[in-house]
């Protein structure tokens, strides 16, 4: 199983509206900025932490490395389900990814 059909699994059983407990922190618009979000998490300490992690969308676009931030974020919904939450932002949406340049 990839790891799209593994997070796409685990998104679909999720609620629709979500209740995190405990501590959160909360991520805003991404936009493609993969060694941003890379070092975010490190200094987070993420895997070492009981820490959640809300992400609010935007996940794409403008930056160079979209299709890498999806990836990510996917494989650690599809690893660690119950600590990374991801949200649709208005820039997953059919028009914006083919005015930007995720769709490429």
């Amino acid at each position: 199983m990839s790891v799209v059909q593994k997070a796409g699994d685990v998104l679909a059983q999720e609620a629709s509206l979500l209740r995190i407990e405990g501590k959160v922190v909360i991520f805003g618009d991404i936009h493609g900025q993969f060694y941003d979000l890379c070092e975010v998490m490190r200094k987070q300490r993420f895997g070492q932490t009981s820490k959640k992690f809300l992400f609010l969308g935007d996940f794409v676009d403008r930056g160079k490395y979209g299709p890498e931030v999806v990836a990510y974020l996917f494989a650690l919904k599809a690893r660690y389900p119950d600590h990374i939450y991801l949200l649709r932002g208005n820039h997953e949406t059919r028009e914006c990814t083919e005015q930007y340049n995720f769709r490429e």
